[in-house]
């Protein structure tokens, strides 16, 4: 609103009193209502007001404006969440946290708008405006306080994915020996048709896992947990799973050259469309809820 519409609207008030005399001016009421008259001034005031219910309304409006930011009172923040908050800024070094603070906060402003030479109706709806954020700042905290409470925090967890191959053995003449050798396949690397790989993965703290393979052909095959499976549960944190589970068991290559793509994916809740989930991630590279994160593998197939 600006001070032509003010000027406007404390003029039409003016018009519309019942005839009880002079009414003050804006600014006298204003520091009327702040303490500022004395004597005379004062007193001719307080006998204004009980016979002009408009300037009355208008001294206890401003007056409940004014206060309204000294009464909010935001919930405090518990410690623990300070310092989770804390350890989840990378970018900067955060201030040393006050107590204080948060009641300094409503001094700064309030001495702030005070300090501007605004119309009392003008600084009266500024300090409403901040009245307001302060309401809605406290929600919420006050929400995210009680779903921490009830909840718990649940950071994503840490995925570790490892691929196995065994190959022929090859000498740098590029001729392939008899025997084979086991060694870790890196992002990129190169298995050839009939060699054999093996999987294992494992994450941070417990979830709903999954593993799919997507094959040089443009097959995708689950890994696990085995599709047949109605309840799937989570998989302990911390442990490491491998698929084949038994350590002499291999899969083997067959002969259709291109790319091969291991996914792990956690998830806080079982996944109920893993198929149109896992293409959704392949499109996106973004996970969805109750997805948390996914990790992959390319190896190239020879």
């Amino acid at each position: 609103m600006n001070d032509e519409l003010l000027k406007k609207a404390f003029k039409d008030m003016k018009q519309e009193m019942p005839e009880t005399g002079q009414c003050p001016d804006e600014m006298d009421l204003v520091r009327f209502a702040e303490g500022n008259t004395d004597g005379a001034e004062r007193q001719a005031i307080e006998g204004h007001l009980v016979v002009c219910p408009n300037c009355c309304e208008y001294v206890v409006s401003y007056t409940k404006a004014v206060t309204i930011a000294e009464e909010m009172k935001l919930p405090d923040v518990p410690e623990d969440q300070i310092q989770k908050a804390r350890s989840l800024v990378t970018q900067s070094e955060p201030a040393a946290y006050r107590p204080a603070d948060r009641a300094s906060f409503f001094d700064t402003c309030l001495h702030f708008f005070r300090s501007l030479h605004f119309r009392p109706m003008a600084a009266s709806g500024a300090l409403a405006v901040l009245a307001l954020l302060v309401v809605t700042s406290g929600l919420f905290i006050s929400r995210h306080n009680a779903d921490t409470t009830n909840q718990g925090v649940y950071a994503p967890p840490g995925i570790h994915l490892q691929v196995l191959g065994k190959t022929a053995l090859t000498l740098r003449s590029g001729e392939q020996q008899n025997r084979t050798i086991e060694k870790i396949i890196n992002e990129g690397d190169t298995l050839q048709s009939n060699d054999h790989c093996r999987i294992q993965f494992s994450v941070e703290h417990d979830a709903y896992v999954y593993v799919v393979y997507f094959d040089s052909s443009g097959k995708t095959h689950q890994l696990f947990p085995n599709p047949a499976t109605t309840h799937p549960q989570k998989i302990t944190g911390g442990k490491t799973y491998s698929i084949p589970p038994e350590k002499d068991r291999w899969f083997k290559l067959d002969t259709i050259p291109g790319t091969e793509t291991v996914f792990v994916i956690a998830a806080r809740r079982p996944i109920d469309n893993l198929e149109k989930t896992f293409q959704s991630i392949r499109q996106s590279g973004m996970p969805e809820e109750p997805v948390i994160a996914v990790k992959k593998l390319s190896f190239t197939h020879n």
